[in-house]
């Protein structure tokens, strides 16, 4: 599967943890170890609406890798097709709601701050807030081919004053959206590799820290690829969200509190989609 299959696959379902959850925690720059419970960090997730928008990743990728087998580029060869079958088969497994929900959990209750709480519920209870929410669940629930939710970003881009197109822009430079899917996808990618490769028995596999290093070039260029895609999902998102209202939302998200609270969504996603997307290359893995 090529990159760009897969990083059209990914970001759609992605974007519920690094562009919708962004409203969700707040968080220190340097975490410590189990400074909330996981009890709190659920019920914040769940008041977000993370909890629900992780339920979404497992389906988007597998509609992903179903449309790939539909119509599957020359390259791939004609044994592509049955290979995305069983790679849409095993999401059902490897990206279940609850395992994703238990491994994100398990990482934000390590780095959420009790003092940032109260702030955090106020954001969370605000009507802005409540607004955002509803309208980021309801968007990532959404089935369709990603080209339309980008073709829809595009034409609400080409119709947007200046003024609205640099709230958005700097929207998805603050949340680091991008960054964020693209390290989900270079996971996808080498934990799908590593774990066919061990169930066939090798033995020279490098850990997945040293191929993650190895990678990083490839990672970077991705991420400027990704950058132009990232702002058309948001265009499309927040169509309907008020230049002022947005401008609220930029400024939570640029705050002390909420640039914390980008880098701990972004390590809780990077741990559990490695997790998942592991467990994937093992399930498909030849016995």
């Amino acid at each position: 599967m090529s990159r760009e299959n897969v990083s059209v696959t990914l970001i759609r379902g992605l974007r519920a943890g690094a562009c919708a959850a962004l409203a969700a925690l707040s968080l220190l720059a340097s975490p410590v170890r189990a400074q909330v419970s996981e009890g709190v960090a659920e019920r914040l997730m769940r008041d977000s609406g993370l909890w629900e928008q992780l339920a979404d990743v497992g389906p988007h990728l597998r509609q992903g890798f179903e449309d790939v087998a539909r119509k599957p580029p020359p390259e791939m060869g004609p044994d592509g097709p049955l290979a995305m079958r069983r790679l849409a088969a095993a999401t059902d497994d490897a990206f279940g709601p609850l395992s994703l929900r238990l491994a994100v959990r398990r990482e934000l209750s390590e780095r959420l701050a009790p003092a940032q709480l109260p702030a955090l519920q106020a954001w969370l209870g605000s009507p802005l807030g409540r607004k955002v929410t509803a309208m980021e669940v309801a968007k990532s629930a959404e089935r369709g081919e990603e080209a339309t939710f980008m073709q829809a970003g595009e034409r609400q881009l080409a119709a947007a004053s200046p003024e609205r197109r640099a709230l958005l822009q700097a929207f998805v430079e603050v949340s680091r959206n991008a960054e964020a899917a693209s390290g989900a996808i270079l996971n996808l990618m080498i934990a799908l590799q590593t774990g066919m490769a061990r169930a066939m028995g090798r033995t020279d596999v490098p850990p997945l820290q040293v191929m993650r290093q190895q990678m990083e070039p490839q990672r970077q260029k991705m991420q400027q690829e990704m950058a132009p895609i990232t702002l058309s999902l948001a265009a499309d998102m927040y169509a309907s969200l008020p230049d002022a209202e947005l401008r609220s939302y930029l400024a939570f998200q640029s705050s002390e509190a909420g640039r914390h609270l980008t880098e701990a969504v972004i390590r809780a996603q990077d741990a559990a989609v490695a997790q998942a997307a592991e467990e994937l290359g093992r399930l498909v893995a030849p016995r």
